[in-house]
Formats: C-alpha cells, structure tokens, sequence
C-alpha cells in the first residue's frame, strides 16, 4: 500500500518518498484547478484522490489513498495553498485590516443589495443601500474576522446593526 510517486501538475512539491505522508504546494493567485497525478508501487493495490480538482483561494487539503490487495489502506495528504491576490490593506482606528475580495465571506444585511466599487485599481465586491446610499464593503482583522465597514471616499466605518421587533437600526 505505497505510492511510487505523486505529484501536481504545475505545481512543485518537496521530493517524494514514499514513507513521508504529507506534502504542500503553493499555486499561483487565479488557480481554480489542480491535477493530482500518483503510482502505485504495487501493480495489484488500487488509488483514490488523483485526478482534476477544484482549488480555492488559501488552503485546501487533498488525500490520496493507496489500498493493497488485501485491503490495507495508506493516505498521503496534500496540503495546496492557493496565493491571494496582493492583498489590499487598510489602518481604521490604528488597526490593519485586509479589503474582502469575495462577496461569499460578506454577510449581507437585509436591506442592501450586492453591487462591486472600485478601490486603486482592483474592483471589490460590495453591498449598496439605496435608501440610506451606504456602500458596505469587508474588512479582515489580523485574526481573519471579517467585519462590514462604511466605505465612503476612502475611509472607513465600522457598520453596526442592531434588529428590536422588526425595527432594524445602524451606526456607522
């Protein structure tokens, strides 16, 4: 139940070996797809975990699984980094945060609508009032919390909401 080998298209990973279970890849920003590729030592084990998969931005974790003809099993696990684009990074209050780059991580009040703006030259994803014209936008803290701000010709505010009885009020 040993691999002869494994790898990554377009991606580099410490020299294999076969006794260790565990190796990392870094890919490119924009990375959305990975090919696994491994061999058998043993003509008549079986593999499972090759092949196209799907990547996204930050970590994700891949197993390879060879089973001897007895059924035996070892897995090798792959650990894939993904690069994030240069981060955009902005100081509220004397804190760093990071700009969200993914609509997905924002949770979106009910009142706003999704829309994109334009921060230097990257366009962000972004949540617009029509009403009270507040673009909402993400932020992440150093411990990757994410947390909506006001974002207003360049500056940013923290946005707080507050729901008493179907009364939905904000501070930003």
């Amino acid at each position: 139940n040993y691999l002869k080998s494994l790898s990554i298209e377009g991606g580099d990973i410490p020299e294999f070996s076969k006794d260790n279970l565990e190796y990392t890849a870094l890919f490119e920003p924009g990375t959305e797809k990975i090919v696994i590729n491994a061999e058998k030592e043993d003509g008549y084990a079986s593999i499972s975990g090759t092949g196209e998969h799907a990547v996204v931005e930050g970590e994700n974790k891949f197993e390879v699984t060879v089973t001897s003809e007895s059924g035996s099993s070892r897995t090798y696990i792959l650990n894939v980094t993904v690069k994030e684009y240069d981060p955009i990074i902005v100081k509220v209050d004397g804190e760093e945060y990071t700009v969200v780059r993914k609509l997905e991580e924002l949770t979106k009040p009910e009142s706003f609508t999704e829309t994109t703006i334009t921060i230097g030259e990257d366009t962000i994803p972004a949540l617009y009032n029509e009403v009270t014209k507040k673009t909402l936008v993400g932020l992440k803290d150093a411990n990757g919390k994410v947390s909506l701000f006001e974002y207003n010709d360049g500056k940013y505010t923290r946005y707080l909401e507050f729901t008493f009885n179907q009364l939905t009020l904000n501070r930003s």
